[in-house]
């Protein structure tokens, strides 16, 4: 079954005023269907991808092109849908075209080398929303906070223009700001 039939295609013929997009289960059968959705969204400048079961076929996601896109969501903090990025998929999140204008990434990844390769890599990124599967923090007193590992080396390792702070609401989350 087609993830958008051809009746849809008729009803609307075009998604001018489409500007975010959440896209869950993502099989890479669909992928001319999505680049469709896509040429028809001009205004589109944000995507949220959730899978459940990450398989081979979501990296082909990456073939999309989405001249608008700005802020590309693969972590959802509302959802338990989180797969981590390791490097071969941090490398093509890159290469790809979405993530040439993308402003805002929000992502899990398998380590914090990962965090500073898309940092280097994605040269429009003005904020990354980042889940590190290597991080130790655990919040038990203000005192930790202080002793924050990962925050800070990050810092040794970030130009000290950059903004790093650990998420209120999840601390295992960490916002960094260009």
């Amino acid at each position: 079954l087609p993830i958008i039939c051809d009746q849809f295609w008729a009803i609307i013929p075009s998604l001018n005023q489409l500007k975010s997009l959440k896209i869950y289960s993502y099989v890479g059968v669909f992928q001319n269907q999505l680049q469709a959705l896509f040429d028809l969204a001009p205004n589109l400048h944000s995507v949220t991808i959730c899978e459940y079961q990450p398989s081979s076929s979501y990296m082909s996601i990456f073939k999309s092109k989405c001249t608008s896109l700005r802020n590309l969501y693969l972590l959802d903090s509302t959802q338990d849908c989180n797969h981590y990025f390791d490097e071969d998929e941090c490398v093509a999140l890159t290469r790809s075209s979405l993530s040439i204008q993308c402003k805002v990434l929000s992502i899990s990844v398998t380590n914090r080398e990962n965090i500073i390769y898309l940092i280097e890599n994605m040269y429009n990124l003005h904020l990354l929303i980042v889940k590190c599967k290597d991080d130790k923090y655990f919040k038990t007193s203000p005192a930790m906070e202080n002793n924050d590992e990962l925050i800070q080396w990050l810092k040794d390792r970030l130009p000290s223009t950059c903004s790093i702070a650990r998420d209120y609401d999840d601390s295992w989350v960490i916002r960094i700001w260009f």
